[in-house]
């Protein structure tokens, strides 16, 4: 009986995936028979998504590192703003073992902001932990971007608005 009910199962998931992706492609061709016609497409809608869209003054930096991305938005936007590269949590009065801040955002000498690019597993790390709570313990907000994933500018300009 086990194995007759994982067949089944296996079945209606494919069955039901199949159905889903039937209806996710009539709609959409309807949705591109309808715009084809300029009059009936809403104004803010785009023909294709430009989620790869680089803004302008930034499309050298489309392909380059997180970290590289920020620093270059820092100085576009947030001219006010000292960037500092790997800033050890030993300039806000912690001792022991740390992981350094990628950056550090200091207005007046006084830090705003510390970011740090971590990869899968880096948040795992006692040293990330305790980076973590002695930036906490200054009152300093602590943000990461995973090196992994695309980090586009538009997002990157968004989240340091958030937070300056």
């Amino acid at each position: 009986m086990g194995f007759l009910d994982n067949l089944i199962s296996k079945s209606t998931k494919k069955m039901i995936s199949d159905i889903a992706k039937s209806a996710v492609n009539a709609v959409s061709e309807e949705w591109n028979k309808a715009t084809d016609n300029e009059a009936l497409r809403p104004a803010n809608a785009a023909r294709s998504t430009s989620e790869d869209a680089v803004p302008a003054g930034y499309e050298a930096l489309a392909d380059a590192m997180a970290m590289d991305k920020v620093k270059a938005v820092m100085q576009r936007e947030f001219p006010q703003y000292e960037v500092r590269e790997d800033v050890s949590p030993t300039t806000l009065g912690g001792t022991g073992r740390f992981l350094p801040y990628s950056l550090g955002i200091y207005e007046n000498n006084v830090p705003k902001l510390f970011i740090m690019q971590v990869y899968n597993n880096t948040c795992a790390s006692r040293y990330y932990r305790w980076s973590k709570e002695e930036a906490a313990k200054a009152g300093v907000p602590l943000i990461n971007f995973v090196a992994q994933y695309p980090n586009r500018i538009e997002y990157i300009i968004n989240r340091l608005h958030q937070y300056l």
